[in-house]
């Protein structure tokens, strides 16, 4: 493999400013392992696993695994013109959230104080079928949230409101006491 720029090296083109860095999973490369899709999860190392989502007993249809033996870093790309998974961050105060939406596994709203751990995770299944509302349980036991999604037509931006049937508090990232929140998120990662 060949890197086109030296790691460090920065420059702007059409006004984005571009640093290269060092080719991310390739620690450690040595064998790489490719699952092709319809592959039974069974048989594919656990550690790939940790580093993907996929939320069926195979490699879903038109997606790819790649595992690095060496580093032990998986990847997962699929069989056509957009991302497989889009990262989305939403910033208040010292506070984040961040939003990992998924064409066939799992997505996920997390909820991160200014330090510290998640303190609320919620998980649910976005398969690209136009459907934009969710309910949600967080695994960390707040409870229950209805998550509505409207998609910006560029895919830069998503709009998310959230609401806590619970009356989790949702104020340290701007929302209320009650545990509702509507917030712009803006792409990050495209994976």
């Amino acid at each position: 493999m060949n890197l086109d720029g030296t790691p460090g090296d920065k420059y702007i083109e059409d006004g984005t400013r571009y640093i290269y860095s060092e080719a991310y999973g390739f620690d450690d490369a040595g064998t790489f392992l490719f699952y092709l899709p319809g592959c039974p999860l069974k048989e594919v190392d656990e550690a790939f696993l940790s580093w993907v989502r996929i939320n069926s007993s195979a490699v879903p249809p038109g997606v790819y695994g790649i595992y690095n033996m060496g580093g032990m870093m998986g990847f997962c790309g699929a069989d056509r013109e957009d991302a497989w998974i889009k990262e989305f961050v939403y910033n208040f105060s010292d506070c984040r959230s961040t939003l990992i939406l998924s064409y066939s596994s799992v997505s996920e709203l997390i909820f991160l104080p200014e330090s510290g751990a998640a303190v609320i995770s919620l998980s649910f299944d976005r398969k690209d079928d136009g459907r934009e509302t969710f309910s949600a349980e967080d695994f960390r036991g707040t409870g229950e949230y209805n998550i509505d999604l409207d998609i910006g037509e560029d895919f830069r931006s998503v709009t998310v409101t959230v609401e806590s049937l619970s009356g989790q508090s949702l104020e340290a990232w701007g929302g209320t006491p009650d545990g509702r929140l509507c917030a712009e998120y803006k792409m990050e990662n495209q994976i």
